[in-house]
């Protein structure tokens, strides 16, 4: 993970969190891959702040329908499971059951291809 890598989760997650219109900006932009593969590589390198920061954005950004899609194509599946493979106490948790809560109910058609 580099240095200037380590800046972007903080800034994106202020824009994913700061009004409606820039996280759907966010979750349209095409930086959700990239942010997808920040949190594989955060999680398998047991940069746990790094991760947990990368994680709060994508849950922030998984809120705009129009994110899911996106986020199921850049692999977060695997990526929600590795996180959730911490246990209930790590604070990742929470955020990885509510990303993936927000996959299941803000877009009906990625419900469904979650679901075969």
């Amino acid at each position: 993970v580099s240095g200037s890598f380590l800046n972007l989760p903080c800034s994106i997650s202020t824009l994913a969190t700061s009004c409606a219109a820039c996280g759907r900006l966010l979750a349209e932009s095409g930086v959700i891959a990239t942010v997808v593969r920040g949190l594989a590589v955060a999680c398998s390198s047991g940069a746990d702040e790094v991760a947990l920061s990368v994680c709060a954005t994508l849950t922030a950004i998984s809120y705009h329908p129009s994110a899911a899609p996106q986020l199921l194509h850049a692999g977060i599946v695997p990526c929600l499971a590795h996180a959730m493979s911490r246990g209930s106490a790590h604070p990742i948790v929470t955020l990885a059951v509510e990303l993936l809560w927000n996959l299941f109910d803000r877009n009906p058609a990625t419900r469904d291809a979650l679901m075969q």
